[in-house]
């Protein structure tokens, strides 16, 4: 492997890893990731990889939901309450920012892996036209790892409260409208905001470009995706860094009322530059 370059754990050690944090139910008979001609993950095992980072972060919220309900007997009451996750309700309870902000830094922490690892993982089973490459696939994992590190460090407590407030509140994301006469401009002032933040946390990776373009998920809430394409030292992309990365902009750009764009939630992707491809090359 090239120094400071990451590549994606293989399916079988980043199970072995999520398991040693506490996650009980992951794919047990998933392969290794496995490589096409060029020698790269073929791009079914990049969407598995990430779909199965999202799983990880879900089941590890599940498992302490049900833990701190029932206690830690594998009951009928406990098999009930950590089935009592719902994917949708979560999501939008983890991207009510009024209410995040009365947790400690880990559970948002936390909050903000799991809304972008859901989508992402969204994406990666349903929109069969997004390209994956390594960087994006590693990113995810990692993300999900050290969110899932972040929220075992938090006192009881506050794990209680949380666990109340993604099981018992049913509260619909706020719509983003989008004002078409502006949206350019928006637009440039997203890519902006993420350049500066960027280059603040990651000052051995270079930036080639930033592409940024609004859409729905799957949920048909309004996102707008934000692709980094890269080059340079990798070795810095850790879980934490990113989520930090993804809270600044978060909060410079989405429900900031200072800063609003209405563009919708902003989801970051990391590419290579030797594996980006153009959105025309890739429906080619």
């Amino acid at each position: 492997m090239t120094p400071g370059r990451l590549s994606v754990y293989p399916a079988a050690q980043f199970r072995t890893e999520v398991l040693r944090l506490g996650v009980a139910r992951l794919d047990q008979n998933s392969p290794p990731l496995d490589e096409g001609q060029s020698g790269r993950p073929v791009q079914a095992s990049l969407r598995r990889a990430i779909s199965t980072a999202y799983y990880a972060i879900f089941h590890s919220l599940a498992r302490i939901a049900a833990d701190l309900i029932v206690g830690t007997d594998r009951n009928e009451a406990w098999h009930r309450a950590h089935r009592a996750l719902e994917h949708g309700s979560a999501k939008n309870a983890c991207l009510n920012q009024e209410a995040m902000l009365k947790f400690p830094p880990e559970i948002r922490e936390f909050a903000f892996a799991f809304a972008t690892l859901q989508t992402a993982r969204q994406r990666a089973d349903y929109s069969l036209e997004d390209r994956y490459c390594q960087l994006e696939a590693n990113a995810a994992i990692n993300v999900a790892l050290d969110a899932i590190r972040a929220l075992k460090k938090v006192g009881i407590k506050d794990r209680r409260r949380f666990v109340a407030h993604v099981l018992f509140k049913r509260r619909a994301s706020q719509e983003a409208t989008m004002n078409q006469k502006s949206v350019e401009k928006r637009i440039v002032k997203l890519r902006r905001v993420a350049e500066r933040a960027f280059k603040a946390r990651f000052s051995r990776i270079k930036i080639v470009r930033i592409d940024v373009k609004p859409g729905y998920d799957h949920d048909g809430d309004p996102v707008v995706d934000v692709n980094f394409v890269c080059d340079g030292d990798y070795s810095q992309l850790t879980g934490r860094a990113l989520n930090k990365l993804q809270a600044e902009i978060v909060s410079k750009t989405w429900r900031n009322p200072e800063h609003g764009l209405g563009l919708g939630f902003p989801l970051l992707h990391y590419f290579d530059k030797d594996d980006f491809e153009e959105p025309d090359a890739a429906a080619a």
